[in-house]
């Protein structure tokens, strides 16, 4: 009779704590539909105005990489040469660094154009993503030999 009682404990407790996490996921995930929702309405109603600033991105980008891509083949060539000429080696990493910050600063460009065309509360929503992606994920941690120096917020940086 005893264990009887402790089933029905059991299975009435479990039937509450299902009830309480699947309503808790449910208004979460709506919350979080409803918030894609409406980022994706905005950005089809900009497209006409976004267009042509993705498309001045897409160009410029384009053919930056087709130069990086260049450079790059041409280090290799040059390491897999005899005897390499230095300046024309360092010639070559001084433009592929070049074309990498120019790459870099674009992207940055067409971040800051496109953002002024959002509203307020979208703008923030899209610097938070930008940083995201430019922080990028952290490194795997691991067993390091030297500790690595603590940022300016108290984060590990590596």
């Amino acid at each position: 009779m005893k264990g009887r009682w402790v089933y029905l404990i059991l299975a009435v407790s479990l039937a509450l704590n299902l009830a309480a996490v699947g309503t808790f996921t449910y208004y979460r995930y709506r919350r979080w539909q409803r918030q894609k929702g409406d980022f994706r309405y905005l950005v089809r109603r900009l497209r006409p105005q976004l267009q042509p600033v993705l498309d001045e991105h897409r160009f410029k980008m384009d053919s930056l990489r087709l130069e990086y891509w260049k450079a790059r083949q041409e280090l290799a060539r040059l390491g897999f040469a005899e005897n390499p000429d230095p300046a024309r080696v360092e010639q070559t990493l001084t433009r592929i660094g070049v074309l990498h910050q120019e790459m870099h600063r674009q992207v940055f460009e067409m971040g800051r154009q496109s953002e002024t065309l959002l509203p307020p509360p979208y703008r923030e929503m899209m610097r938070r993503r930008c940083c995201e992606v430019i922080e990028g994920p952290p490194p795997p941690f691991g067993p390091r030999r030297f500790p690595p120096p603590d940022d300016k917020r108290g984060r590990r940086r590596f």
